[in-house]
């Protein structure tokens, strides 16, 4: 009888990759429906700040990366932005092993 000691990690990751592209999904059905993508990171910073807690607030702020992130996902398609994030570990193997 499996456990949650054997399929834990296992399942947080594959939950955690449900709710990245739930998210990127909704948020490219938003954006193609004429939503500002600055509007979508206040609404998205609102709602934390209201429904998880005051601490989360500060822990998750709006970032550069997040302005960029769904600038691109405004401006491509969601295919691609889901490919290119699947990719940052290659690219992160690639650079370092060039650079040293």
């Amino acid at each position: 009888m499996a456990t949650v000691k054997e399929y834990g990690v296992a399942a947080g990751m594959v939950s955690a990759q449900v709710v990245f592209a739930t998210t990127l999904l909704l948020s490219r059905h938003l954006f193609t429906h004429g939503m500002s993508f600055y509007a979508f990171v206040l609404y998205r910073q609102m709602t934390s700040t209201l429904v998880i807690s005051p601490i989360f607030f500060y822990i998750n702020r709006v970032t550069l990366n997040q302005m960029l992130h769904n600038a691109g996902t405004a401006l491509t398609s969601s295919i691609f932005v889901g490919t290119m994030n699947n990719l940052i570990p290659s690219i992160t193997f690639l650079l370092a092993y060039l650079l040293r």
